[in-house]
């Protein structure tokens, strides 16, 4: 198994074409895919960026000289606590977005002379027609049912083991952190893969007085839409809204304008590193992106994993150490969560 040391650089060819192609779920497939393009752009290529929905639509304000294609969406949702009922509902739509963006991405490999692409845990774009790697942080799917971890398993390493070259975005040495998610593999698998070190577009360096809480949000709906209306009515309840920042990764209208001292719909990536290095304590969801992106943040932190995800559930237990981090399920989150922060 390579690791870091052996560089991701060697993987990235020199004045070509690039394709790179985020997973649009939240904003975290598209912020840990920042640094490889730069690092592609570097190396004197063209760089071309193909998604869907809020990730294509930040990546163009962060890019805005490159060219963008809009593959399907997979359109996935947890409207349900149950991963079960969540695979099942979203079985359909991924399926078929996945046969719809392999035979699209051919099209624009022949069309673009691609000769490498990048994919961030979109399942159908292996091709034989230009080299390829995929990028995951889980080599296991987590699930405390271990009959059913071992079924999602199955498909999900059927894919895996189609990649010559599979790029894991944390520490080899365990944990890192993700744990048994980016460390636990069949051999088969860990011969092609290797380790590139946390990926992370932010420089987090707390200002000399910080102060306020930071709400970060993204994610699949419609779970974003119920944490963010269910903080805003608790923190209203406190009495002290003018002590917080919202960040809501979305563009989606607020249907009830909170009095917060500043909401901002899809922020930058200047803008999200600028308001958590101001603030002195961060809410956000457990999903991996962020945990990277916090991994240096010096500040109290309240993980809040999406209901039904079991990967954030596993992830916000890992990193709580009940003293800087702490997490809690949704469904239990109350005023006291909140006053806790505020209070420190």
């Amino acid at each position: 198994m390579m690791t870091q040391s052996s560089s991701v650089d060697a993987l990235f060819p020199e004045q070509s074409v690039v394709a790179i192609c985020p997973l649009n779920w939240g904003l975290g497939h598209a912020s840990r895919c920042i640094p490889l393009i730069h690092l592609a752009l570097k190396k004197g290529n063209e760089v071309i960026i193909a998604s869907d929905g809020q990730a294509l639509v930040w990546l163009k304000r962060e890019f805005p000289q490159l060219k963008f294609y809009e593959l399907p969406s997979y359109n996935v949702s947890y409207p349900y606590t149950s991963i079960v009922l969540n695979a099942v509902s979203n079985f359909y739509r991924i399926t078929s977005a996945i046969f719809a963006e392999r035979k699209m991405m051919e099209t624009i490999i022949r069309k673009e002379k691609i000769h490498f692409l990048l994919s961030d845990n979109r399942y159908g774009l292996q091709t034989v027609h230009c080299k390829t790697a995929f990028m995951c942080h889980q080599m296991h799917i987590y699930h405390p049912k271990k009959w059913l971890s071992k079924c999602i398993n199955l498909v999900h390493q059927f894919f895996l083991k189609r990649s010559k070259s599979i790029l894991i975005p944390d520490f080899e040495q365990e944990p890192g952190l993700a744990g048994l998610l980016s460390h636990q593999m069949p051999l088969s698998i860990r011969k092609r893969a290797f380790y590139t070190g946390p990926l992370t577009n932010l420089k987090i360096e707390t200002a000399p007085n910080p102060s306020g809480i930071l709400i970060l949000l993204s994610g699949p709906e419609p779970q974003r839409t119920l944490l963010e209306d269910k903080l805003i009515d608790l923190f209203e309840n406190t009495g002290e809204v003018d002590k917080i920042t919202l960040i809501r990764g979305t563009e989606k209208p607020l249907l009830k304008t909170p009095a917060f001292r500043k909401i901002i719909d899809l922020a930058s990536s200047e803008l999200v590193n600028q308001a958590i290095n101001e603030s002195k304590a961060i809410i956000c969801r457990s999903g991996y992106s962020t945990i990277m992106d916090l991994h240096n943040y010096q500040g109290k932190i309240l993980y809040i994993p999406t209901p039904g995800q079991t990967e954030q559930e596993y992830l916000s237990q890992l990193h709580a150490d009940g003293n800087k981090v702490f997490q809690v399920n949704q469904s239990e989150l109350n005023e006291k969560h909140l006053e806790e922060l505020l209070n420190q």
